[in-house]
């Protein structure tokens, strides 16, 4: 509405150029604007290459600086995939230990009939098998960020799509409930040109502190 279309009169132009630079002046835009717009997916697809050109940083960048600067411990989230794995291995480790006796004795019978030929597999296919793989370096928060950024869906509940996708989105979630959570006027008009608009701010007391 404020950009200029080259048919108003030149009053009209000064006065939309006035505007802006009092608005941009008054609410810049931060990293923090900018990630509480890309936490809502149905946003993804819209065009803020200016804004990133500009600061030189990009979509998956501004989200996981923010992961970070509010210290959302991926932890709690590691610990219960560990569980869950440790849970898997116990089960088969109670399993093996209950096997057979007799099964045990057959197999030990059949690998000590083997003959050398057939033992030298087995070595080199068990020297194959324990050997350490080469680890690829992965942050799973990059990787959860890049999937999510990938994301076409339309979404018209915000709340319920982040309730419904928190397993799969276990950090952008808990940003989400930090960012999102925020409380805002519900007069627009007296956000933008009063000081009591601004609610986190100590001159708004139609809020409670413990409400805010």
């Amino acid at each position: 509405m404020l950009h200029s279309t080259g048919t108003e009169s030149s009053v009209i132009e000064e006065l939309k150029h006035l505007l802006s630079e009092y608005l941009d002046t008054r609410f810049p835009i931060t990293p923090l604007n900018i990630c509480g717009f890309l936490l809502d997916p149905s946003q993804l697809k819209i065009d803020i290459n200016p804004y990133l050109t500009q600061n030189k940083t990009t979509k998956e960048k501004l989200l996981l600086d923010m992961i970070k600067k509010f210290k959302i411990d991926p932890a709690s989230h590691a610990n219960t995939i560990q569980n869950i794995h440790t849970s898997s291995i116990s089960s088969s480790a109670t399993t093996s230990e209950t096997s057979s006796p007799r099964m045990k004795r057959n197999l030990s019978v059949e690998y000590m009939c083997e003959s050398a030929h057939n033992m030298k597999k087995l070595r080199d296919n068990l020297i194959q098998k324990h050997t350490p793989l080469p680890i690829i370096s992965l942050d799973p928060i990059v990787a959860e960020i890049d999937s999510y950024m990938k994301l076409d869906v339309v979404c018209v509940d915000v709340l319920e799509f982040w309730r419904s996708s928190g397993d799969k989105f276990y950090h952008l979630k808990r940003l989400a409930q930090i960012i999102l959570g925020i409380p805002v006027t519900s007069t627009p008009s007296e956000e933008v040109f009063s000081t009591t608009g601004l609610i986190l701010n100590a001159k708004r007391t139609a809020l409670a502190p413990e409400n805010v």
